[in-house]
C-alpha cells in the first residue's frame, strides 16, 4: 500500500485523484481548508491548513512518510495570494519534502513564449504573459533547485487550458455567446485552441505516478485544435447569422488590450502555437480519451 499525498484535492482535478488511489485502497492524505469538502473514508486523513499561513510543523506533519506528493493546489484569480500559494509556499513544502517522495508538479503550458515558438515542445523559450504564469515559472526554477540541492525526485506535467464538462469556462462561454450570436466572427484557418480536456489531465498524473520513468521530465500536455472547427462545434443556432471579418475583431482586442481589458483573449483568439505532446505518448503511453464533439455536447447540455 502506498500513501500519496494531495494539495488542492478538493478541485475538480485533485477530487477525482483522491477517489482513484482510495478506489486502490491506498493510503491518501490531503491538506485543505474545508474539511466539509470530503467524505469520510478509512483510508483518508485530513490535515487543515491554509497554504498561505501553513506552519511547518503541518507541513513536516502532511508529508510524513509519503512515496508520492501530488501538489495540484493553485491561486488563479486573487492577484494578491498569487505568489504567496503558488510560489512561496510552493518552497516551504519542499524545503520539508524527503527525497523519497516522489512529487508530481501540475504547472501551465502558459509559461511558454506563444510569438517566438510555432511548435513548442518541453525546452521552447519561456515568456510568461501574467502573474499566475510567471508564478508557474518560478515554482518550476524551484523544483530544479531541490532536485540540485536535495536530489528530490520531480515530475512536471504543463497542461494548457483544462476544460470539463463538470467545470465552468469563462473561455468557453464566451466561444458559445459568439459561436451563436447574430454576429459571428470570421476566424482564420492557422488561429489554434490549446485545450486539453479534464480526463486526460488526470490520466495524465496517473501515468506519471504509476511509471518510475517519468522521473526527473517534465511533460507538455494539450489537444490542439482549430479555432475555427472548435466554434463550429459549438455554434447550435439556426438563425441567420453575419459573419465580422477577422481584422475587425482583432482590432476590436486590440483596443480593448490597450485599456487593460482582455488581454489574455487577444493572444487566444490570435494564437498560432501548437503544443507538441509526443512525449509523454511516446515515453508513458498516454492517449486521449473522449473527443471534442462528445464534450462539446455534455458541456451545453448541463448549461441548459
Amino acid at each position: 500500500m502506498k500513501k500519496i499525498g494531495i494539495t488542492g484535492a478538493s478541485g475538480f482535478i485533485g477530487s477525482n485523484i483522491v477517489s482513484y488511489y482510495l478506489d486502490k485502497q491506498w493510503e491518501v492524505t490531503v491538506l485543505t481548508r474545508d474539511k466539509s469538502k470530503f467524505k469520510s473514508h478509512p483510508n483518508l486523513k485530513i490535515i487543515i491548513s491554509d497554504l498561505i499561513c501553513i506552519e511547518e510543523i503541518t507541513i513536516q506533519k502532511f508529508l510524513d512518510q509519503l512515496d508520492v506528493l501530488f501538489y495540484l493546489a493553485s491561486e488563479i484569480n486573487n492577484q494578491k495570494n498569487i505568489d504567496l500559494v503558488n510560489v512561496k509556499a510552493f518552497e516551504k513544502i519542499l524545503k520539508n519534502l524527503n527525497s523519497p517522495t516522489h512529487l508530481i508538479y501540475l504547472s501551465s503550458i502558459g509559461i511558454f513564449d506563444f510569438k517566438k515558438n510555432r511548435e513548442i515542445f518541453e525546452n521552447s523559450d519561456r515568456l510568461p504573459n501574467n502573474l499566475y504564469e510567471k508564478s508557474k515559472l518560478n515554482a518550476e526554477k524551484i523544483v530544479e533547485k531541490y532536485q540540485v540541492k536535495k536530489n528530490i525526485k520531480a515530475t512536471i506535467l504543463r497542461p494548457s487550458t483544462v476544460i470539463g464538462s463538470q467545470m465552468k469556462s469563462n473561455i468557453l462561454d464566451v466561444l458559445i455567446k459568439l459561436s451563436n450570436s447574430l454576429f459571428t466572427i470570421k476566424i482564420k484557418e492557422n488561429v489554434i485552441g490549446n485545450f486539453i480536456l479534464i480526463e486526460d489531465v488526470i490520466q495524465a498524473l496517473i501515468l506519471i505516478e504509476s511509471n518510475s520513468h517519468s522521473i526527473g521530465k517534465k511533460y507538455n500536455l494539450s489537444r490542439d485544435i482549430s479555432l475555427k472547427v472548435f466554434i463550429s462545434y459549438l455554434n447550435n443556432s439556426n438563425k441567420i447569422q453575419f459573419k465580422v471579418p477577422n481584422f475587425v475583431f482583432e482590432n476590436i482586442l486590440k483596443l480593448l488590450v490597450l485599456f487593460n481589458v482582455h488581454k489574455n483573449s487577444y493572444r487566444f483568439f490570435t494564437n498560432t502555437s501548437s503544443i507538441n505532446t509526443s512525449k509523454i505518448k511516446t515515453e508513458l503511453g498516454f492517449e486521449y480519451l473522449n473527443d471534442y464533439k462528445f464534450f462539446i455536447k455534455e458541456y451545453t447540455q448541463k448549461r441548459l
